[in-house]
């Protein structure tokens, strides 16, 4: 029996001896000290400069904005007294007739000069006016008030655009109450149109000129279709059908 134990606690012990141990794991908390000093690094000058370049960008723009802002409110009022202006001229159609009436006028003066040749429209006399082609004026009396449109061509700074400009003021009983800015293509050299209001003057003087804008296209209208009747009617008088 005493053979047998020591056989037994021999083979306990080669057990013991060779049964794997188990290994500790390596720290995970350590870092690479390469790792930490790279990722520690101050900026370079050249990253430095960019940010500051950016920042100051930034406040820039942002006063921009600050400063345009301030400006719009500032102009609040202005803004809507020129939209109410041109409404006014929309509605009233002043915004058509005033460069319409100019063209009917615009060779009174000269055309006055020849009675015999030109009569001046029904309620209208005491015709007057100078100047040339780019600036002139002409008034008149309508219903016992003295009219005067003046025209001036303006100079177009535009680039690119070859449009003629020109500002149309207009007065009655020598004060003024309404201006026009109005444009004209250089190719067709078709009416003036108007572009916007410079000046105006709100007042009962807009139904009176209506009224003689009215009279005054209404009286161009049947000479104009007096001419080509007569036209027409020469025409016929030289045609033979041999009826």
């Amino acid at each position: 029996m005493s053979g047998g134990w020591w056989v037994l606690l021999g083979l306990a012990g080669a057990v013991w001896l060779f049964w794997p141990r188990h290994k500790t794991a390596p720290q995970t908390g350590a870092v690479n000290a390469s790792t930490v000093s790279s990722s520690t690094e101050p900026p370079s000058d050249e990253a430095r400069h960019v940010a500051e370049a950016k920042r100051a960008r930034e406040e820039i723009d942002n006063d921009d904005h600050a400063a345009w802002e301030r400006h719009q409110d500032s102009l609040k009022d202005v803004r809507e007294k020129l939209s109410r202006a041109r409404k006014y001229m929309s509605e009233t159609t002043l915004d058509m007739l005033i460069p319409e009436v100019w063209q009917t006028v615009e060779h009174w003066a000269s055309w006055a000069a020849m009675p015999d040749r030109w009569t001046a429209p029904e309620g209208v006399h005491g015709i007057t006016g100078e100047g040339d082609f780019k600036d002139r004026w002409v008034a008149w009396i309508w219903n016992d008030r003295r009219y005067r449109m003046h025209f001036a061509e303006r100079h177009n700074y535009l680039p690119d655009d070859y449009d003629r400009l020109s500002q149309i003021d207009l007065e009655i009983d020598e004060e003024p109450v309404c201006s026009v800015s109005c444009s004209q293509g250089t190719e067709t050299y078709e009416n003036w149109r108007y572009t916007d209001v410079e000046a105006l003057t709100v007042g009962p003087w807009t139904s009176e000129f209506i009224r003689m804008a009215g009279r005054l296209h209404a009286e161009k209208e049947a000479s104009t279709r007096e001419l080509f009747s007569e036209m027409d009617r020469e025409k016929a008088g030289r045609i033979n059908l041999g009826d």
